[in-house]
């Protein structure tokens, strides 16, 4: 039958898109008046694969008598169409301004574009609505759909088929929920967004709604959720929007620093603020290099995961720059505070030789590596050992990103990049790999600097040697000798420095598993010690202060089972969503998170491992996984290099058009994830 929005209903009969704008009308929201054509009539409309002429007539007279318009708008309403986690948008017609004479018409060209796509009738219905035409369109997002907290508000000066149907592009604003509003490009806009957030409040999910603008009034055509945002996604948003600051600038970032300490404990946390303190590991090796460095804080927890401070890092050798206002991610030159700094090191890091300091660098760690693990008594000189020996960690860390930066520029006009090349080059010249069967790592426990990380320590002292790859042969052969000449360096650099910096990590975890016993039997020998003795910072250790941990703040279940975002900005982020390799091959499989590799290690199905962060640990899983696809990592992350030296194809990427489930195809050259089908 054919009811008014007001009207009693039977639910069951209509999609949940009429659902919702019932709910709307009758909290007040503004929406063009409707009626609904519940599945009933649809069935007897329908015979076979035929439309009824004379109850098409009948049903678009009821229609007018009771909805008496200038114009209409005729809207699919599957009942299997805008679930929470499956939507239809744009799979089915909408007719708009149809005027009364061909009502009916356009009802028959909806139904039948519908039974068109094998849509039974007994699943559709239809909304028939007065048709408001508009001075603005739009759509708006309450959440970024691909996983943001931002609202994004898409409008254009016209119709809206132009704007949902991708006829036109119309412009884009974004607001953050708990910012103040500071522009508002239509008039009304301040107050309409304070409505948008409301309805995702009232459906308790971020919603997709499509509005109109004129004469004035704003109207509400329809409302839909999300769907291509999880559970755990939406929970991160709301816990993001009642934890970060609602002033000031900030921009965070997980990167090779944090991944070394994913979710640190407080005792893993202060280790981390004493190595980059001003008296710490890494302002001794940037003075040898006569780069002035000023301790900044640089680390952020949030959710109980390690956040680098972009901002306060890039000041920290660098403070006449700055990142806001925002450019993309890019720093630019801000104020004159700091400036002479800023120039001193600006030229210091252009004279840095990383292949004059190789052969230094590999003597010292072969030293440090080799040499006996001493357990001292005295939590003092433990840590003064532990920061002295640090410093050829950072050195050769901080070497190989001013190797892989040279080689980088080399080859910015090339048709080959770092990734493809590095692999390669064994084949390519000659090449020594180090020998490291000989170093005992017996006493060696976990994977990183995290000291509550006692898991297997992985490691690898022989690598796979990937076959020649003919774009790769043919390229280098095509270049003249001096380009050849002048590369063969670099590639070598970036190549030794890549082996050297997954040695230093051995020389981390040896460092860790010292401190680590250290700090334990210290921390046994307190009989009224309570609490872990990872709770305690490593100030409190020196001045033996450990008796009662102090409480951790709570983190919500829903935030702990999963991982924060990558990148998390104080302003609308305009970086490009971007895919790219860092350890070569092909892989096809089901997608999958770490909780599921077990059950599958028995079976003979095919799976990529998707992940949040490329921690070391993961290296256990190669044997059971064709690739993994990550958020965030580098060429010089710790598990890039273990899987190039195992030959486990490895893409990064914050694209999120894919779900757990899916059947993927994965390029760790290109970064290309093509979706084979979908769960």
């Amino acid at each position: 039958m054919v009811a008014r929005e007001f009207e009693p209903v039977n639910e069951k009969l209509i999609g949940s898109k009429a659902i919702s704008l019932r709910r709307l009308v009758s909290l007040g929201y503004t929406i063009p008046s409707f009626v609904t054509i519940d599945s009933d009539d649809i069935v007897a409309l329908v015979i076979g694969d035929k439309i009824n002429q004379k109850t098409l007539q009948q049903i678009a007279e009821k229609v007018k008598n009771k909805l008496t318009v200038t114009q209409y708008a005729v809207r699919s309403c599957a009942l299997a169409e805008d679930g929470q986690h499956q939507s239809l948008a744009g799979q089915f017609r909408t007719e708009l301004a149809v005027s009364p004479d061909n009502l009916s018409e356009a009802i028959r060209s909806v139904i039948n574009q519908a039974l068109g796509r094998s849509v039974a009738s007994r699943a559709f219905s239809l909304i028939i609505q007065e048709f408001i035409n508009p001075q603005i369109s739009g759509v708006t997002f309450t959440r970024d759909p691909f996983g943001g907290r931002e609202m994004v508000i898409n409008y254009y000066r016209g119709r809206g088929d132009a704007v949902v149907g991708g006829a036109v592009t119309p412009k884009e604003i974004r607001y953050f929920w708990q910012r103040p509003i500071t522009s508002e490009p239509i008039s009304g806009l301040r107050n309409e967004v304070l409505k948008w957030q409301s309805i995702e409040l009232l459906f308790a999910w971020p919603q997709d709604i499509e509005w109109c603008f004129a004469n004035g009034t704003w109207h509400i055509l329809q409302a839909r959720p999300i769907t291509s945002l999880d559970t755990l996604a939406v929970s991160q948003i709301k816990y993001l929007d009642a934890t970060l600051p609602s002033q000031g600038n900030f921009y965070w970032e997980k990167n090779e620093i944090t991944e070394i300490a994913p979710r640190p404990s407080r005792l893993t946390l202060s280790l981390l603020e004493k190595i980059y303190s001003d008296s710490g590991p890494v302002s001794m090796v940037y003075r040898k290099y006569g780069v002035r460095y000023q301790a900044t804080n640089m680390f952020t927890l949030l959710g109980g995961e390690l956040y680098c401070d972009k901002q306060a890092e890039l000041n920290s050798v660098m403070p006449a720059y700055d990142y806001f206002p925002w450019r993309g991610g890019v720093p630019h030159f801000s104020h004159i505070t700091g400036l002479l700094r800023t120039a001193i090191n600006t030229f210091a890091l252009t004279r840095v030789s990383p292949g004059n300091q190789l052969s230094h660098c590999r003597a010292a760690l072969r030293d440090a590596l080799v040499s006996k693990m001493v357990i001292e008594k005295d939590p003092a000189v433990a840590l003064r050992n532990f920061l002295e020996q640090y410093q050829i960690i950072f050195e050769i860390n901080f070497l190989a990103s001013q190797a892989m930066t040279r080689l980088d520029v080399a080859l910015r006009s090339s048709t080959i990049n770092s990734t493809t090349l590095l692999p390669q080059f064994f084949n390519l010249v000659k090449y020594q790999r180090d020998d490291l069967s000989k170093i005992s790592t017996i006493d060696f426990v976990g994977n990183s600097l995290d000291l509550a990380d006692t898991s297997r320590f992985i490691h690898q002292t022989t690598s796979a040697l990937l076959p020649l790859d003919a774009e790769v042969q043919s390229w280098w052969l095509a270049l003249p000798n001096w380009k050849r000449q002048y590369l063969t360096p670099l590639v070598h650099n970036a190549c030794k420095y890549t082996e050297l910096r997954e040695q230093a990590r051995w020389l981390t975890v040896k460092l860790v598993s010292s401190l680590r016993l250290i700090l334990k039997q210290f921390s046994d020998s307190k009989p009224k010690l309570t609490g872990s003795y990872l709770n305690f910072s490593i100030d409190e250790y020196l001045d033996d202060l450990i008796e009662v941990a102090p409480e951790l703040p709570l983190i919500p279940t829903e935030i702990t089972s999963g991982f924060l975002p990558t990148r998390i900005i104080s302003e609308s982020s305009t970086m490009p969503i971007k895919s790219y390799g860092v350890s070569i091959g092909m892989a096809e499989g089901k997608l999958i998170d770490l909780a599921s590799v077990k059950k599958y290690r028995k079976t003979k199905q095919k799976v990529i491992l998707y992940t949040s962060v490329l921690v070391p640990e993961l290296a256990l899983e190669f044997d059971y996984i064709s690739g993994i696809v990550a958020k965030t990592g580098g060429l010089l992350s710790h598990l890039a290099i273990l899987a190039r030296e195992k030959g486990v194809p490895v893409v990064i990427s914050s694209q999120n058009n894919y779900f757990l489930g899916d059947i993927v195809k994965i390029n760790g050259k290109t970064g290309d994830i093509e979706i084979v089908s979908k769960e």
